[in-house]
């Protein structure tokens, strides 16, 4: 109430309230403007403390995200571009719509190419139609889902039960980008071991999975969630989507993939000085020197 009273209503004034909100992504002033300041809010009885006045209309979410909204636009930096702020970017993953619709294969293509522009994994859920590893397999055949700069997982998770009812499965890139940030404290370009990517209590599987499926679905590019010895679930295989027919059977492995996008990240972000230089060879020497340092302490 007091933020309003100090504020202006009238335009031209240096606090104009219309004017000072234009930066704020949260609130508009609605036209037209009151002729004159809201009245003050009293208490109902002297010493006690000022009431909330209820407002007398509901407001909206707005409409469901469409896939166009994720993708967004270059030029003025919405949808995925958005995340062009961010000096830099390991893992990308794209939140489903709340009402469950699967994602389309544009915003899939859209996703992958953002992420091998800035150097990022991107964490693609498994979509509805897996309902078992023989029709994830067809669907992958049938889809032409397949990147290198992409991983995903089967089956879905389900969150614990609650009075009594059994949970539907739902998509769990959120989950794998924590598992995978927290492995990477201890570099990221370390193979995934048994127990580090342990699912937390209050998520479990919405299916046990063969080890025959398991290493079918590993074949093709999808990480599997499964039981431990312990009775743990964990998320197993450090495979990316490329797939059997990748030229190289390389950029299959997980690790493998996030460590040349780590180095090549690491290389474009420290070595853009060289653009306002004079290019002979003493800035060769220097820039091979540099790239030099980076490796020997890699490897």
């Amino acid at each position: 109430q007091e933020l309003f009273h100090s504020l202006s209503l009238v335009e031209g004034g240096k606090r104009f309230m219309a004017d000072l909100l234009e930066n704020s992504a949260l609130i508009r002033l609605a036209r037209p403007l009151p002729c004159q300041r809201p009245d003050a809010t009293h208490a109902p009885h002297p010493g006690q403390p000022i009431p909330y006045v209820e407002i007398n209309s509901n407001g909206s979410d707005g409409g469901e995200l469409t896939d166009y909204d994720i993708i967004g636009s270059n030029e003025e930096g919405t949808g995925l571009f958005a995340i062009d702020a961010a000096e830099r970017v390991n893992l990308i993953c794209v939140p489903p719509a709340p009402s469950g619709r699967d994602l389309s294969i544009t915003t899939f293509l859209a996703a992958e190419r953002y992420c091998e522009k800035r150097k990022a994994m991107l964490i693609w859920d498994a979509p509805s139609s897996w309902i078992s590893p023989e029709t994830a397999l067809i669907n992958l055949r049938d889809s032409g889902f397949s990147s290198q700069n992409v991983m995903t997982y089967y089956p879905r998770v389900r969150l614990s039960e609650r009075n009594g009812r059994i949970q539907d499965g739902v998509p769990a890139s959120g989950v794998v980008a924590g598992l995978l940030s927290q492995n990477d404290q201890s570099g990221m370009w370390r193979k995934l071991e048994e127990g580090d990517m342990r699912l937390k209590a209050g998520l479990s599987l919405i299916e046990n999975v063969a080890d025959r499926q398991a290493l079918m679905l590993h074949r093709n590019g999808v990480n599997i969630f499964s039981r431990s010895s312990q009775g743990t679930s964990e998320l197993r295989g450090n495979v990316t989507l490329a797939g059997p027919r990748v030229v190289s059977q390389l950029w299959q492995r997980l690790d493998r993939r996030r460590l040349a996008f780590s180095i090549l990240g690491s290389l474009e972000r420290h070595t853009a000085w060289v653009l306002a230089q004079t290019r002979d060879d003493q800035l060769w020497q220097a820039l091979t020197h540099q790239g030099s340092l980076l490796l020997t302490g890699l490897f």
